[in-house]
């Protein structure tokens, strides 16, 4: 989803500045708290799975370090949105929240 939107967002422009890359978490957020406010009234589960960034290398290409950026960032907000939260180390759940 994220690639989607940033996509969609920067892919005219030459270079991803930190204007751009807020728009593109902006965007990000904005579609993540829609989907969490239509399973709050169905009254379900959501289940959200996401890469975690930060543990590896940084990226070599520019657009690569822009989309480990606001993967980081909107994990951060998504967390904090989050009843519960997880993270998989080696196949083990491990509870954060």
């Amino acid at each position: 989803m994220i690639s989607n939107i940033m996509f969609e967002i920067t892919s005219k422009l030459e270079y991803i500045d930190e204007t751009a890359k807020r728009d593109v978490e902006y965007a990000v957020v904005e579609e993540l708290k829609e989907l969490i406010k239509k399973v709050k009234r169905m009254e379900g589960n959501l289940i959200l799975v996401t890469n975690e960034v930060g543990y590896s290398v940084v990226p070599e290409n520019k657009v690569a370090r822009a989309f480990r950026d606001i993967q980081g960032r909107v994990n951060t907000i998504l967390g904090s949105l989050c009843d519960e939260v997880y993270i998989v180390v080696c196949g083990i759940p491990v509870k954060i929240k």
